[in-house]
């Protein structure tokens, strides 16, 4: 999967839960907890811009909840990027 560097943040979210749901069964518990403890928050990013540091700076400033929005979306964001098979390196989960 190759992305370029003006993919928009709904773009990341939209391969962050097909990522997810490749590797996590569906039933009512995970669809819960998908939405609940990531969509929810990734929902307070402005949604057709690009993800940048200074997007995510920008919502832990602006946002009471900032700071658990950044933290979450840096941490799997960013995980499903380096997920990414490269040369010489196996594809590894981002849980």
């Amino acid at each position: 999967m190759r992305t370029s560097r003006g993919d928009t943040i709904a773009d990341w979210i939209d391969r962050f839960v097909s990522h997810h749901w490749e590797h996590t069964p569906q039933n009512p518990t995970t669809k819960r907890t998908l939405e609940n403890t990531y969509l929810l928050r990734f929902r307070k990013l402005p949604p057709d811009v690009p993800l940048t540091i200074e997007v995510l700076r920008e919502t832990l400033i602006n946002h009471r909840q900032g700071a658990a929005v950044v933290r979450c979306t840096a941490l799997r964001l960013a995980s499903l990027r380096s997920s990414q098979p490269s040369a010489g390196r196996s594809s590894q989960g981002i849980y």
